[in-house]
């Protein structure tokens, strides 16, 4: 059995996973990463995803697609929305298809870490 729980982290934006991977992983979260939804699904499908962060806007596949595409599967791992483009509608959006929470960037990584360990538990 594992004895971390793995968070995927997807975003087109390398800075971004770069950051999210060294707080997440310094809260004790195995972590993987995808530069895009059409990665993100690849990681999903070899197993063993508990959550996903992902924002919206990527080449390719984005984040609602990618939310769709998940809620297909009765065994789909949590997510949170991160975006730097965000509207009370998108929000909405995000929830109907599955999410449990939607940040706005700039976030207090903190506070996604919180939201992570409640969602996670």
């Amino acid at each position: 059995m594992r004895g971390s729980k793995r968070v995927l982290i997807v975003d087109d934006e390398e800075g971004m996973r770069d950051m999210l991977r060294w707080y997440l992983g310094g809260s004790g979260f195995d972590i993987a990463t995808a530069s895009d939804g059409e990665e993100a699904l690849a990681v999903v499908a070899r197993g063993g995803v508990d959550l996903i962060v992902t924002d919206l806007t990527m080449p390719r596949l984005g984040g609602f697609k990618l939310l769709e595409a998940l809620s297909r599967d009765e065994k789909r791992p949590a997510a949170i929305v991160i975006t730097g483009f965000g509207t009370v509608e998108m929000a909405v959006s995000a929830m109907r298809r599955g999410a449990s929470d939607f940040l706005l960037k700039p976030f207090d990584p903190q506070h996604l870490i919180a939201r992570i360990k409640e969602i996670l538990v």
